[in-house]
Parts: structure tokens; sequence; C-alpha cells
């Protein structure tokens, strides 16, 4: 197929989604429309997570190796932000309790599945809500809190690393993992800038040049240990990663 068929087959297809998305909307209402994206994003984002861990097996694997080793009550009490379809249990100690806390509601159904192929964690509750608000949490009751491609599509980062630091106990800590913003002046951080736009409208809030550890060293943590390095992630635009852990 000639190079211009496929541009004109993609074009086409684009207006045919604008239309049926038109349509949709009128005939059903807003509401509708949104729970339908939220349902089909949580599908594709659970087929997308399990690839991803399988990737990056072990970077998770090296970040989360010492979560067992805090002082902490028993049970562990883990809290986990924009858990998906829970592909970070198997890395949790035998044990564990886990909230998991995210806006989209339809990602209950994959948590409850893998709970069945992980049953040495325990689901305390899934919290339907934006991590900048996690006022159903009670203050000072987390040992552990992980978060994995999460921070690029919060609407304050600020925010959530004050709700983080309000929910952990004395000496917990913060576990992360994200694709970040390339190196300054590199050809892979100019393409980040220029589609950060409309990679935003497509990827539900997904900002691919977002700079975390600047707002992080401001949050009052008492320490932070974090390095960037490129992840074996083919699309170069997400390579940039970033991990770390940070104290209370």
């Amino acid at each position: 197929m000639a190079a211009e068929d496929v541009v004109a087959k993609k074009y086409a297809s684009g207006i045919l989604v604008g239309i049926i998305i038109i349509y949709l909307a009128k005939k059903y209402g807003k509401q509708y429309l949104i729970n339908l994206y939220r349902l089909v994003y949580a599908w594709i984002l659970n087929r997308f997570g399990n690839r991803y861990s399988k990737l990056m097996k072990k970077f998770k694997e090296e970040l989360l190796s010492d979560i067992g080793n805090i002082v902490k009550t028993e049970p562990l009490e883990i809290l986990e932000i924009g858990a998906g379809g829970g592909q970070n249990f198997k890395f949790f100690p035998r044990g564990s309790h886990v909230t998991c806390v995210d806006p989209n509601p339809f990602f209950d159904e994959y948590l409850k599945k893998n709970l069945d192929i992980f049953p040495h964690v325990k689901l305390n509750k899934f919290i339907v809500a934006p991590a900048e608000d996690m006022s159903q949490v009670p203050d000072e009751s987390i040992d552990i809190v992980v978060c994995t491609l999460v921070l690029c599509s919060v609407d304050n980062q600020a925010k959530v690393f004050s709700e983080i630091l309000r929910i952990l106990k004395k000496g917990g800590k913060f576990y992360y993992l994200e694709h970040v913003a390339a190196a300054r002046n590199t050809w892979i951080r100019k393409l980040q800038d220029f589609l950060s736009g409309i990679w935003w409208f497509i990827s539900d809030g997904c900002t691919l040049n977002q700079e975390p550890w600047i707002i992080l060293e401001k949050s009052g943590f008492s320490k932070n240990d974090h390095k960037q390095f490129y992840s074996p992630i083919k699309m170069k635009l997400l390579a940039p990663h970033f991990m770390g852990c940070s104290t209370k």
C-alpha cells in the first residue's frame, strides 16, 4: 500500500472515530462516554502493565528488594497509587496488607483477578480517588507507598507528595519508578517537548517531559535516593526513566 493510501486510511479512520464519539455523547450523554472511556482505558492499561512489568522486572526487583526490611508493626501496610491491575503485587512481601488508590473504578476487577494469582498479599480496600486527595487514608497509617508510571499523569505533583508524607508513618518509605523527560538539549527531549500537548490529549493526561525530581527534592522528605537511566523500552520517547526511594 502506498504511503499516501496509508495516510488517507488513517485520516478516514480518525474522522470515523470522531463521528462515533460525537454520536455516543449525544445519544447517551457525557457521563456514559466518560465511563466507556475509563472501561476501555483500564483494559488497555492492564495489558500494557503486564508487558511493562515483564520488561522492567529487574528494575522493579532492584527498587523493591528491601521493602520488607523497614522497621514496622505487623502486618506491613502498603499503599499503591495507580495500582492498575496489581502487577506490582508479586514484589510485595508475604502477609502485606495493600490499599490501592486509583481514580478509575474499572481497575477493581483486574486487581481482584491478580489477588487470585498472588494470594500472599491481602487487599484492604480499593479507593476511587485522585492521588492529590487521599483523605480516606488516615494520617501516619502507612509503612510503604509505591507508585509506578503514575506521576506523569497527576494534576499536581506537589500535592501528591504532600499527601504521601501525611499518610506515611515516621521513617516510612516512598518507592517510585517513572518514565520522565530526557536530558535537556537532546533530540529525544526536543521531540518530547514538541509532542507533549498531543500526547497528553491521547494518553489520559500523561506528560512526556516531566521532571518530578525537582519538586520531590523540595517536598520535605528527610532523605531522597534516586537515579535516572534509560530503560529497554523500544519507544525512545518513553525510554528515559527515574526511580528511587524517599524516606519520611
